[in-house]
């Protein structure tokens, strides 16, 4: 909507696209706008593009209709710290995870109990994973967000072999 209605952003989206043929499938993700003076406002894109970020930062002068690219960075990917935690109360281990991959290394009946879940809603996420490793079967239960976000969803199975 702000490349239709600001000249500026959209001489910066014009500059960015055509700097390299790559850029011109770039999804801009966010963008900040600020007046520096009366000719020059400043833009803050925040551009996703070939699977990485970027944050580049233009002027534009409105006089002369001039974009100038001021900074460029890479924005680090998010990492997620593993959790995992192991607990035994009245002789029974209980297993508490946030990372499948890292669980399912210990623990394979947990990533076989996903890709149940997995059938049933393709684009479940986890937020928390819980095992309790018994003799003969386990039970798993999988912790993940609602799709509205505000709650969570409690799947909990018993996995035997």
């Amino acid at each position: 909507m702000l490349a239709k209605t600001d000249v500026g952003f959209k001489s910066v989206l014009t500059v960015l696209q055509s700097t390299s043929r790559e850029y011109t499938s770039a999804v801009t993700l966010s963008t900040q706008v600020q007046n520096v003076s009366d000719t020059i406002t400043k833009y803050n894109v925040v551009v996703e593009v070939s699977g990485r970020k970027e944050e580049k930062v233009y002027t534009f002068n409105s006089e002369t209709k001039k974009v100038d690219l001021f900074a460029s960075v890479v924005v680090p990917a998010v990492i997620q710290p593993v959790l995992l935690v192991e607990n035994v109360v009245n002789n029974v281990k209980t297993v508490i995870s946030n990372n499948i991959e890292k669980l399912s290394i210990t623990y394979p009946e947990t990533a076989t109990v996903f890709a149940v879940l997995k059938k049933e809603n393709p684009t479940v996420t986890i937020d928390t994973i819980i095992v309790t490793p018994q003799s003969n079967s386990s039970s798993v239960t999988i912790v993940s967000p609602s799709p509205s976000g505000k709650e969570f969803v409690v799947n909990t199975y018993v996995y035997s072999e």
